[in-house]
């Protein structure tokens, strides 16, 4: 009996030093990777077979450390509030040109792991969790002359983590035009305040407010 015993600890100490090992393989295999592609070494087809492989990597292990995931490279950010995080890696602008470069954005929520954002060109400027809906507020910089932004609310059911915009387009003021995100002109448009419900933009030297209204949408006002 005790030596039955003794052999299901070992093969059970064989199996994590296994699982350890391998999970620290990975680790490396993956900070290898973004070193790669964060100087520019990367070819295009293997951008999308990189992230799907770090995605089932986060499936797996849907509580790895944000430290974990900040030290596979410098370009990483994460962005967290209440039960939801996203994960964000924006290409060196240095190799793959400031509009050109893609972004990546991996939402963790519980322990479920979803992909929303494949070779985008959307960063993040804040998430935060209201009356228990989670809102993101992020810049579009697809155009090297003009910035966008745009401002999403997570809608999550048992089967989909899904992020949809919530600018009131129907009303927009003279200069405004929502084509995939908000844009004013030919000019950049800039987050100057995210507060609870409202948020300050500044438009061609010029201040707006989106306030967000029982419609559950932002609306467009200019400050005098």
């Amino acid at each position: 009996m005790k030596k039955s015993y003794s052999i299901i600890v070992c093969m059970i100490l064989v199996v994590l030093i296994f699982t350890l090992s391998k999970n620290q393989k990975t680790g490396n295999d993956f900070k290898s990777v973004f070193e790669k592609w964060d100087s520019g070494t990367i070819e295009p087809l293997e951008k999308i077979e990189i992230m799907n492989s770090f995605l089932d990597y986060l499936v797996r292990y849907p509580k790895i450390s944000n430290e974990y995931i900040l030290s596979l490279s410098s370009l990483f950010r994460v962005y967290e509030s209440d039960n939801l995080r996203i994960i964000e890696y924006i290409e060196n602008p240095e190799f793959y040109g400031a509009s050109a470069r893609g972004s990546y954005h991996i939402v963790i929520y519980n322990d479920r792991v979803e992909i929303f954002d494949m070779n985008g060109s959307m960063r993040i400027n804040k998430i935060y969790a209201l009356d228990g809906l989670y809102y993101v507020y992020a810049t579009d910089y697809k155009f090297s002359n003009v910035t966008g932004i745009d401002i999403f609310r997570a809608i999550i059911d048992e089967h989909n983590i899904e992020f949809k915009s919530i600018i009131a387009i129907d009303e927009l003021s003279i200069g405004f035009v929502y084509s995939d995100a908000l844009y004013y002109n030919n000019d950049h448009i800039f987050y100057k305040n995210i507060n609870t419900g409202e948020v300050e933009i500044q438009a061609n030297n010029e201040i707006f407010v989106l306030i967000l209204e029982k419609d559950g949408l932002y609306h467009l006002t200019k400050v005098d």
